[in-house]
């Protein structure tokens, strides 16, 4: 029930917050280009373009970048191509060492929230999500083996094909008094991450 709420929020949230984004089944990249550039709104017509590139297999140098906020490593394994995009919380008081991690790991696009320490006391706990201004309803986010990571438990290709290309993420991890994690960030960047991601990771 709770997972339900939570979906159908968090549609709603995202789709509120860009409101088209081009699919990577567009019939030809001419037409998805003028469809692109002839939406009126600016934010709309940046969503759609960010979509359209995300959609595009584009190589990228392996190695670190910097992307905003956000530190990219990316390289080949055996299993595929992997990318690690990763940002520390922007409040001052973010001394407990949350990450927001966004990964293709396995031909799987992966979001979590996570630190060197465990961020969970129990095998799964409760999270909220913000974007921007929006709130969505919560969801119970699966931990890691060692439960140093909660685990977006939804569909994260098309969580960041919808996320706005500017503005903040709000992640809040709640278990008890003593267990609570939160943390916000910026999307600055996530555009050139969600297309690096979406390259590589076909689910």
């Amino acid at each position: 029930m709770i997972r339900a709420a939570f979906a159908l929020g968090l549609s709603f949230l995202l789709m509120a917050a860009a409101p088209h984004v081009a699919s990577a089944s567009e019939p030809a990249l001419p037409d998805a280009l003028r469809r692109c550039a002839a939406m009126p709104a600016s934010a709309e017509r940046l969503a759609c373009f960010d979509g359209l590139a995300a959609s595009l297999s584009v190589p990228d140098a392996d190695g670190v970048a910097t992307v905003g906020r956000w530190e990219v490593r990316s390289g080949p394994t055996p299993a595929g191509r992997q990318i690690i995009a990763e940002q520390r919380p922007i409040e001052p008081w973010g001394e407990e060492g949350v990450v927001l991690q966004l990964a293709c790991r396995d031909d799987r696009a992966i979001l979590a929230v996570g630190r060197d320490a465990p961020v969970m006391n129990t095998s799964s706990v409760f999270a909220t999500v913000r974007i921007n201004d929006r709130l969505a309803p919560g969801d119970i986010w699966e931990g890691t083996r060692d439960r140093h990571q909660a685990l977006y438990p939804g569909n994260t290709r098309e969580f960041l094909q919808q996320l706005p290309a500017t503005g903040t993420l709000s992640i809040r991890l709640e278990g008890s008094r003593r267990w609570r994690f939160e943390g916000t960030y910026q999307l600055d960047g996530i555009a050139d991450i969600r297309r690096r991601i979406l390259s590589a990771c076909a689910r």
